[in-house]
């Protein structure tokens, strides 16, 4: 059990039979249910919720007002030999070893964010770097979150879905259930993929993507009109898409039409630099 000294004014939200470490730091008003198990090196932030048999170690940082739920797995690093990429691509082993840089090692989860139940979230490495998850997510339960996994702000990632290492999820996209996103593989912004999809490429913001094989299938319009995007943006990104997936010329051609055609819109703005930007190459149908 933490000391008094560390957990002032805890004994009354923390259960009996949860292990605390003595140098673990946690803000006074923290919730922690029964046998959940926090490490040394955690920090956790004021009016977060812990729920039973959650595990948290490593040098993990929880912003406020986070909620993790039952049996979920924080900032544990993967053991010999796992390769948290496996299904979808051949990526390179990246298990931690003593002299990776601390920084490298870290997970960084941001305020009000809620983890549900058994949801998996690896810490950093030497080779993606730290893993980090912004404000306000949604991340459902069986979720699997590889090393140095870049997780924005307000996205959803539904049940059971895997995030290979050092995939990039920018804000506000969704990624249904049962879906293999491949390490490294980029999702943009306000994008979707639907469920029982493998992703192998990059998928450009604001762009729906489903089916096995996947297919795109034009603008995430839902997605656009949730957060309030204006007929007008979204009438220029239905036109970005046609030029990029139904004019049948190179990427590179595309991307020279849609800075010339849309030099004042900022989110076809953010479609070109995000396509310029693609290191894995952009997922074309």
């Amino acid at each position: 059990m933490a000391s008094e000294r560390k957990v002032r004014g805890l004994r009354e939200r923390v259960h009996p039979k949860a292990c605390i470490s003595e140098t673990a730091q946690l803000a006074a008003d923290v919730q922690v249910g029964a046998y959940t198990i926090i490490g040394p090196d955690v920090v956790i932030h004021e009016g977060c919720t812990i729920g039973p048999h959650v595990t948290i170690a490593g040098r993990t940082e929880i912003g406020p007002r986070t909620r993790i739920y039952t049996g979920a797995l924080i900032g544990v690093a993967d053991p010999a030999g796992f390769r948290s990429d496996r299904g979808c691509d051949d990526g390179a082993d990246t298990t931690t070893t003593p002299s990776t840089p601390a920084q490298a090692r870290q997970l960084i989860i941001g305020a009000d964010n809620i983890i549900r139940e058994y949801a998996v979230l690896r810490p950093g490495n030497k080779i993606t770097g730290p893993t980090q998850v912004g404000d306000g997510n949604f991340i459902m339960g069986y979720v699997y979150l590889g090393s140095g996994c870049q997780i924005g702000n307000g996205v959803i990632i539904t049940q059971a879905t895997h995030l290979g290492d050092g995939v990039t999820v920018e804000d506000g996209a969704v990624i249904s259930g049962l879906s293999e996103i491949a390490a490294g593989v980029r999702i943009g912004e306000l994008a979707m993929v639907g469920a029982v999809t493998c992703i192998r490429a990059d998928i450009p913001p604001y762009l729906m993507v489903a089916g096995n094989p996947p297919q795109v299938h034009g603008i995430n319009v839902v997605g656009l009109r949730r957060h309030e995007i204006s007929p007008e943006d979204r009438a220029d990104l239905k036109r970005a898409f046609k030029i990029i997936y139904r004019t049948n010329q190179p990427l590179a051609t595309s991307i020279e039409e849609l800075s010339r055609e849309f030099p004042h819109s900022p989110l076809v703005q953010h479609l070109i630099e995000f396509l310029r930007q693609s290191r894995r190459g952009v997922f074309q149908q």
